[in-house]
């Protein structure tokens, strides 16, 4: 894996079941996946995936604080 830009690149092998904050599943965490965290967070309904993924910090919530770690992720803090 590698940062390039603003895009995270992940590969994944059989092994790697879930990419904490990659909801969209494009194997690249950016302000798309932000974006679906943060209707989440706002009542959109989500997928198994996406409650399994989007917890990046494993509290059992999702949140603000979850939205936060993405976006240093993105921008590689």
């Amino acid at each position: 894996s590698y940062f390039d830009d603003l895009f995270l690149k992940v590969w994944q092998n059989e092994s790697c079941l879930n990419v904490l904050g990659d909801l969209n599943q494009d194997n690249t965490i950016n302000i798309l996946d932000v974006i679906i965290l943060v209707n989440i967070i706002l009542g959109q309904s989500p997928s198994e995936y996406q409650l399994l993924t989007g917890d990046l910090n494993q509290d059992n919530i999702i949140n603000i604080l979850d939205v936060i770690l993405m976006v240093n992720i993105i921008l590689n803090r």
